[in-house]
Parts: C-alpha cells; structure tokens; sequence
C-alpha cells in the first residue's frame, strides 16, 4: 500500500481544479475584449431632447432615440467620443 500523507492527495485535487477554473476565466475574458465593437462603425450620440446617450450606426441623416423614440438629425445631435480609459467627451 502507498504510504501518502493526506495534505498531498487534497493538494493534487485542489490545484489542477484551480489551474482549470482560471484558464476558462482567463479564456473568457480574452473573448469578451474580441467583441467589442470598432469605433469607427458605430458612434454614441446624446439626444437634445431627454438627454440620453446612446449609440447608432445607422448611415442615414437622422438617428432614432431608443429612450424618447425622437427623431434627431445626427448633426445637432452631440456625437460623444469615447476615450481609451472609458471616460466620455463632449464633441460639437
């Protein structure tokens, strides 16, 4: 009979399950960053009537609100740009 201490068998079952769960974490997150829109298709832009933001990528002049369902025209709507730390600026 093998003579093996009882910290060595729970430590052989805790680490690969361990090394598992991060590399499916790990995988996961690589897919999620590969989702991600490219910004030059799709633009957020601030509705003038109740003031919120939302994107369209449509390509005709006039964009539909999804909160207010108004129809804006994409010129005097305010195009949001949005940075690489995830803040947001105004651009007229």
């Amino acid at each position: 009979m093998l003579n093996v201490p009882f910290s060595l068998l729970i430590s052989l079952y805790i680490i690969p399950s361990l090394v598992i769960i991060i590399f499916f974490w790990v995988r996961s997150e690589a897919r999620k960053k590969e989702k991600v829109p490219p910004e030059s298709k799709q633009f957020s832009y601030c509705c003038p009537i109740c003031a919120f933001v939302y994107i369209d990528s449509s390509k005709g002049d006039y964009s539909r609100c999804p909160r207010c369902d108004s129809l804006n025209n994409k010129e005097e709507a305010r195009q949001i740009k949005q940075r690489k730390d995830n803040s947001h600026r105004v651009v007229e």
